[in-house]
């Protein structure tokens, strides 16, 4: 009993020290929560800059996949993809035949797919020269029958997106970067590029503008000393096409020019000293072309050194939405006159934009590069080769 008795006084003491514990005030509950507050909010950056690290990395790797592939293609056909190949006569046009294009072939990116291992939409792009005039018209409403001539998926005249042979309105997970906006909205200016989506990477153009050029007059040799990795192609049988649309004679595979873009001996500056591909942004707007994934203009699939990485000078561009904020630095001014158009290499990573050189080797480039070496590594044949490179 005694036994007990002392075993309950033990339970008693006990649970009266448990309630004689002082417990925590309102203040000290606010301090713990402060002290929280704070410690989140310094890890919070820091956590967020090393996700952005990690999705830099991720686009630089992509940039070193497509730059391989580009490579991967010379090696197969003896040469880079022509940015443009070209058989419309006044060849700085760009859009669609409504335009006045009324001969192009596919662009570099829709040329490497196969290296990209996407095996099916290579095929669709080898089938579609058959049967296409111009890609900027018949990649995102493949089948229309009044724009691809033979319907190729039924007899519907506008099949649209969920028309199987469409590319235009998917965009190759190679051709996004993780740190930039995923387009919603894709293109449809002007009711003449309908679905076709955005992706983030482009070739380069040179330092100048589109370089467009009148291919039955000699080239001026300040074109030649302006012209990067990429541009236009005049391929084999341009002279003899017939420069209207819905012409049978303009359709066919001799349009893609596989091979005929730049070869290791037409980099005269230098595989280490060119740029080839860097990144570009697209506004999610369906007036604004800029990242167009399978178009030839300015800002979609190229670039230009005419302004470094990010600049506040507006991109003079075909195809922009006018509505865009001046203090955006996206602002835009419309051409579609005349070749006197150029788009800055952009990107959402803090500071700068990653880029591959000739070489295939990937480096970032500040904001802040001197705009002349920007411009000097523009070039593939320019003459100024700068050995101290950013």
């Amino acid at each position: 009993m005694k036994f007990l008795n002392l075993h309950v006084d033990i339970l008693r003491s006990e649970s009266d020290r448990i309630r004689s514990r002082p417990a925590f005030t309102l203040v000290e509950l606010l301090v713990v929560i402060a002290i929280i507050g704070i410690l989140v909010a310094l890890l919070l950056p820091a956590i967020n800059a090393a996700r952005e690290a990690a999705r830099r990395i991720q686009c630089a790797n992509k940039i070193k996949q497509i730059s391989l592939a580009v490579h991967s293609h010379a090696s197969a056909f003896g040469g880079f993809p022509p940015g443009v190949p070209d058989c419309t006569h006044i060849n700085w046009k760009q859009g669609g035949t409504s335009e006045g294009a009324y001969c192009k072939g596919p662009v570099w990116t829709l040329q490497i797919l196969a290296f990209l291992e996407e095996t099916a939409m290579h095929e669709t792009v080898v089938r579609a020269m058959d049967n296409a005039m111009n890609p900027a018209d018949d990649f995102e409403h493949f089948g229309h029958d009044t724009h691809s001539g033979r319907p190729l998926c039924g007899t519907t005249v506008e099949c649209g997106p969920c028309c199987r042979f469409n590319i235009g309105p998917t965009t190759p997970s190679a051709y996004l970067c993780p740190s930039a906006e995923f387009m919603t909205e894709s293109i449809d200016t002007y009711a003449l590029d309908r679905w076709l989506s955005k992706g983030n990477y482009g070739g380069c153009w040179g330092n100048s503008h589109y370089l467009g050029f009148n291919p039955r007059q000699p080239v001026s040799e300040s074109i030649k000393a302006s012209r990067g990795a990429f541009g236009i192609v005049m391929v084999p049988g341009w002279k003899t096409a017939v420069q209207a649309d819905e012409v049978n004679s303009n359709r066919g595979r001799w349009k893609m020019g596989e091979g005929l873009g730049s070869r290791q001996k037409d980099i005269t500056d230098g595989g280490s000293h060119t740029l080839m591909i860097s990144e570009l942004l697209g506004y999610n707007s369906r007036e604004d072309a800029r990242g167009g994934w399978v178009l030839h203009a300015m800002g979609s699939t190229n670039f230009t050194a005419r302004t470094g990485p990010n600049s506040s000078v507006p991109d003079a561009i075909a195809m922009c939405d006018t509505t865009i904020s001046r203090e955006d630095p996206l602002h835009c001014r419309i051409n579609r006159f005349n070749t006197n158009v150029w788009a800055a290499a952009r990107s959402r990573h803090r500071g700068g934009v990653n880029a591959s050189l000739c070489d295939g080797s990937v480096k970032f480039f500040t904001d802040g590069v001197d705009l002349e070496i920007w411009k000097a590594l523009a070039t593939k044949a320019g003459e100024e080769v700068y050995s101290d490179l950013p």
